[in-house]
């Protein structure tokens, strides 16, 4: 390296004609698509464990969480030993981008019909809620019904 600062200090014109040479022009990298970095703005979500008590609405706890972190709007449906609460209604469902369903157990999904779903569980939902929101957002498929 040291060659180089003398030879570009005693011959300027030849150090600069033989960079000139040898540079390649910079070409920025492609920009990521605009969908992967402001995700869905929307989301509905229905959480239920077996007993529909601790996990259920700790786990709505942390997605409302981490969903409202985001910027997000955020219903979570319960699903827990005294049935349903914070019911989702048919014009938010028709409004949501995401549907996420943090369940135990088997839970009726057919009003979600054709939304992109992502579908875990109320522990991972509880303790690692921001790394599935990621994965709900670059991994939801449309949720088809059985019939």
């Amino acid at each position: 390296m040291a060659g180089d600062i003398g030879r570009a200090v005693a011959h300027p014109e030849l150090f600069l004609s033989e960079a000139k040479s040898h540079a390649t022009p910079y070409s920025a990298p492609a920009a990521a698509a605009p969908a992967a970095s402001g995700g869905p703005k929307r989301v509905v979500a229905v959480t239920a464990c077996p007993t529909g008590v601790a996990h259920t609405f700790m786990a709505a706890e942390a997605i409302e969480t981490e969903a409202k972190k985001r910027g997000w709007w955020v219903k979570v449906e319960t699903r827990g030993s005294v049935g349903a609460g914070n019911a989702i209604t048919p014009e938010e469902v028709a409004e949501a981008d995401l549907v996420i369903v943090a369940a135990d157990i088997e839970v009726d999904l057919a009003k979600f019909a054709g939304l992109p779903m992502y579908r875990t569980s109320t522990g991972l939902a509880l303790k690692k809620t921001a790394q599935e929101l990621d994965k709900a957002v670059a991994e939801a498929t449309p949720y088809q019904t059985g019939g």
